[in-house]
């Protein structure tokens, strides 16, 4: 897996004009508290900020307070700012300098450009509504990696939202993950 470490997460609520800032450490980072407090809300807003939308991201009340994100991360030891509101995503550098924008996530010009591409997740799969080649974002990749309290559960390799937009994704992602058909297999489809 590319190197990728979450360094800090701020969360801005435009109704509330409040914000929330959390750092992490190098080394494992361990999230305690009583039910109810936001441990769970915090890892989803980290997929969240880069792309990789778990399920309840998008309820009502979280929708009212208009969040936004802006996440610190390194990947391969190279430091990014990624900021999210809505669909809009913005890539700057370690000094702040805009690297990219982008619309939506895997569609074209989607926040998936930036990430697949420094992931070398280059990754097209038959959509279910047209049978036509798309690209896979960013949760396709971490599909392994992240089982979400709300929904992996219950159905496995489902803890993302919108991984049904493809068909076949779960088959096409354990055999990607588990190396049966690595990224030469997608690049020869294509």
């Amino acid at each position: 897996m590319t190197g990728l470490v979450f360094k800090k997460l701020w969360i801005v609520s435009k109704l509330e004009k409040a914000a929330r800032m959390v750092s992490f450490h190098s080394g494992t980072n361990i999230l305690t508290g009583e039910n109810d407090v936001g441990k769970s809300t915090l890892i989803k807003s980290l997929y969240h900020s880069i792309g990789a939308d778990a399920p309840q991201m998008s309820n009502t009340r979280w929708k009212r307070a208009s969040v936004f994100y802006c996440s610190e991360i390194a990947l391969n030891e190279t430091t990014y700012f990624i900021i999210r509101d809505g669909k809009h995503f913005g890539v700057f550098d370690a000094q702040k300098g805009l690297i990219s924008k982008h619309s939506g996530i895997s569609t074209e010009g989607g926040i998936a450009d930036f990430f697949c591409d420094q992931f070398n997740f280059n990754v097209e799969l038959e959509k279910s509504a047209d049978g036509k080649l798309g690209r896979a974002g960013p949760a396709f990749y971490f599909l392994p990696f992240y089982v979400d309290q709300d929904a992996g559960w219950t159905k496995s390799w489902e803890s993302f939202s919108g991984l049904q937009q493809f068909s076949s994704y779960r088959k096409n992602m354990i055999e990607y993950h588990l190396g049966i058909r690595p990224q030469s297999y997608y690049d020869a489809r294509k």
